[in-house]
């Protein structure tokens, strides 16, 4: 699948500091892409970058298929919601999304009100922005990003604020857009089981370096869940799970280590079995992984973004 946004050696030094360090990403058409890093590790530089915001010290960047080296090279179809969005508190949200209209030449007929439906804001009528809970404002940001109908919206952790509802229902709508409007979207959040529910693939980046890109059911195939058994001798163990469990989704990783991926919902089906067998093991237990998991593998240390 081509790819719509393309990184090769990327970088950006301020000073002696390196804010990114040679980060080479690919994002391909209908894409969630999920960049993870705590904060300062260099996610927003790098979608100010890709955004033109920011120009990189080295390295090359390709949007839409075109090779960007300026700044000032602002055709493309992006919409972003980079750090907080820039709103006027005394307007409407109606009127917020009216200028945008203006600035870029849409027409306002039933085009904003949809806007407003689609990010659950029509109620607000006459309320002005800065009496917007921060969630309703991240909400408004994102569809001021939506003017334009971009090909790429670029999202920096735009459920801050938010409560539980209004993340799931920024989750729904991020996939409506993704596969109603075939929007390809590259979000960086710190929530990191939140994207695990919505993103295809994942770049993660620590202190300017992208340590990992792969998509998400190759991460979860490598690292899902299951129950690790170990023991002096396999052998009675397999001959069990086959014969009397008729399992077939385990793997023998050494000479006294066996994973199960079945029955995980009730391990104790097979515990229970061998000892009433008379088999002995000397370890028995459930590991399940998530994208928390390998964050904390890859970067070491606490998750403090």
């Amino acid at each position: 699948m081509q790819n719509v946004i393309e990184t090769i050696n990327l970088t950006k030094q301020y000073g002696k500091v390196k804010a990114l360090d040679q980060v080479s990403v690919n994002v391909a058409q209908g894409d969630i892409y999920g960049l993870i890093g705590r904060n300062g590790a260099g996610k927003t530089t790098l979608m100010k970058i890709i955004n033109r915001q920011i120009i990189p010290s080295e390295g090359k960047l390709s949007v839409l298929g075109e090779e960007i080296s300026k700044r000032d090279n602002l055709n493309l179809r992006i919409g972003t919601l980079i750090e907080a969005p820039g709103l006027y508190p005394d307007l409407t949200a109606y009127q917020n999304l009216a200028l945008k209209c203006q600035l870029v030449g849409y027409q306002f007929n039933g085009y904003i009100d949809s806007l407003l439906e689609l990010v659950n804001l029509a109620h607000t009528g006459k309320k002005k922005v800065k009496n917007f809970s921060l969630g309703m404002k991240q909400r408004l940001g994102l569809a001021i990003a939506l003017v334009g109908n971009p090909d790429v919206l670029l999202l920096d952790e735009p459920t801050n604020g938010m409560d539980p509802q209004g993340i799931a229902e920024f989750r729904e709508t991020i996939l409506k857009l993704n596969q109603e409007r075939k929007i390809t979207i590259v979000i960086s959040s710190h929530i990191l089981g939140e994207l695990s529910k919505f993103i295809n693939k994942l770049g993660i980046i620590h202190e300017g370096k992208l340590l990992r890109e792969e998509c998400l059911n190759d991460f979860e195939s490598e690292n899902r869940d299951r129950i690790i058994l170990k023991a002096q001798d396999l052998n009675p163990i397999v001959a069990y799970l086959e014969e009397q469990l008729q399992l077939q989704a385990f793997k023998v990783v050494s000479p006294h280590e066996l994973y199960i991926f079945e029955h995980l919902n009730q391990p104790e089906l097979i515990s229970h079995g061998l000892i009433q067998a008379g088999i002995l093991f000397d370890l028995f237990y459930l590991e399940r992984f998530s994208l928390e998991d390998m964050f904390l593998n890859l970067t070491g240390g606490v998750h403090h973004a």
